[in-house]
């Protein structure tokens, strides 16, 4: 798989919350730096999306179509090569679907779109995730979290999932890596140990189910 581009400026990551964007970018990383290439990671790009204190007296008080570059621009100032994430899903559209931010993205970096095939799981740890205040991964027993199972999401918490994977599905992008791959390939990415599948989880695991296999996605282990 190919993780940078010496011809362009950097490497960005995209992919959902929990789906392993920062391993991804380790792994980058150490291979940029084992191949003795001057990098900058600058992390996750964007992360100030939802800070409304921010752009309180900005005349641009929302990330929009028509000034995402000036945004990256900003963010990522690095001469070396850089590197960095983008997993805030208010942005992939702004990017992928915009004939002019396609362009500048898809010509400045390398970019990677990162998939969790396993639907259910990755729902069940971004769940699990928010319900710990982004703790995530300091827990030991899902008894820490105030959180009664079985679990039934509301359905906003689920149609917000389900966007952000389509909006992921439609991201053009120069290489496509998997997950699970990942698992395969680091020793030292782990999953979490839950003590628990989703479909022991989620109160309505039929449900949720039969939600996902609708959506006209190719990336999703049936």
């Amino acid at each position: 798989m190919q993780l940078y581009d010496l011809c362009k400026k950097g490497t960005i990551i995209v992919g959902q919350q929990r789906s392993g964007t920062q391993h991804l970018l380790q792994l980058v990383e150490t291979s940029l730096v084992k191949n003795r290439i001057e990098k900058t990671n600058n992390g996750e790009y964007f992360n100030d999306v939802f800070d409304k204190k921010i752009f309180k007296n900005s005349n641009d008080k929302k990330y929009s179509f028509f000034n995402i570059i000036d945004k990256i621009k900003e963010q990522d100032i690095s001469t070396s090569y850089s590197i960095g994430t983008i997993v805030y899903y208010t942005t992939f559209d702004m990017i992928s679907q915009y004939d002019i931010n396609c362009k500048y993205f898809s010509e400045n970096y390398h970019l990677i779109k990162l998939i969790r095939k396993d639907i259910m799981s990755h729902f069940m740890s971004v769940v699990i995730f928010n319900a710990t205040n982004f703790q995530h991964s300091s827990i030991s027993s899902l008894t820490e979290i105030n959180i009664s199972i079985p679990y039934k999401p509301p359905i906003t918490q689920l149609v917000t999932f389900m966007e952000t994977r389509l909006e992921i599905e439609r991201f053009k992008a120069d290489t496509i890596i998997y997950y699970e791959d990942l698992l395969n390939n680091i020793s030292t990415l782990k999953q979490n140990k839950y003590g628990l599948t989703p479909k022991e989880f989620f109160a309505n695991y039929d449900e949720i189910l039969n939600y996902f296999k609708q959506l006209n996605i190719t990336h999703y282990e049936r």
